[in-house]
């Protein structure tokens, strides 16, 4: 699978050097380009030196780090505005709904959370339409294309212009669609508390 644009950055937080790798591995075959955080600190330095697109963090490690460390991380996240994905590698009290790594499936599971998470961020808008149900991601996906190829000459539409003159949906589709963006983002912004009990 692969996006538009260069290879989203992706900060890995884990301390476990198997699944850090798998993880890595995984993450760069399906287009991203991952750095690993091995401590809370250097990840706290990465997220105030160079931002990525996306934090992939291990809940139950940070459920155990020091608060200090994790109110520091929490603050670099939130000044980063950068979406966290939360994983665990056990169940525990608090983490219902996170992603568990139990078996080769549930990487891959972890991986869509990341895709999602990167389409979210990148295509706010169309990511709203595709979860209402308005458009299917692959007609996403083609507009987008469409989007930029009209910008290379010249021609620059907004994607809400774009969907509704090519037909895709109607006007006032858009327009719901715009309140609900304007509605989660002042809701939670898609970023959560670092160490919270869901992603």
């Amino acid at each position: 699978m692969a996006m538009e644009g260069e290879a989203p950055r992706i900060l890995v937080l884990e301390n476990r050097q198997l699944i850090a790798e798998i993880l890595c591995d995984l993450l760069r075959e399906s287009g991203f380009y991952p750095l690993l955080a091995v401590s809370l600190d250097q990840a706290v330095q990465a997220l105030r030196k160079d931002p990525p697109e996306i934090v992939l963090a291990d809940l139950g490690w940070l459920q155990k780090a020091p608060q200090e460390a994790r109110c520091s991380l929490e603050e670099a996240v939130q000044d980063a505005r950068v979406p966290v994905v939360y994983f665990s590698c056990s169940p525990f009290p608090g983490a219902e709904g996170v992603p568990l790594l139990r078996s080769p499936g549930d990487f891959a599971t972890v991986v869509e959370a990341v895709w999602q998470a990167v389409r979210r961020k990148r295509w706010p808008l169309g990511m709203v339409l595709v979860e209402m149900g308005a458009i299917e991601l692959q007609e996403l996906e083609t507009v987008l294309r469409i989007q930029k190829e009209l910008a290379q000459i010249g021609r620059k539409f907004l994607l809400g212009q774009l969907l509704v003159r090519l037909g895709f949906v109607a006007e006032e589709v858009v327009e719901k669609a715009l309140r609900l963006q304007e509605l989660r983002y002042a809701g939670s912004d898609d970023r959560g508390g670092v160490g919270a009990g869901s992603p």
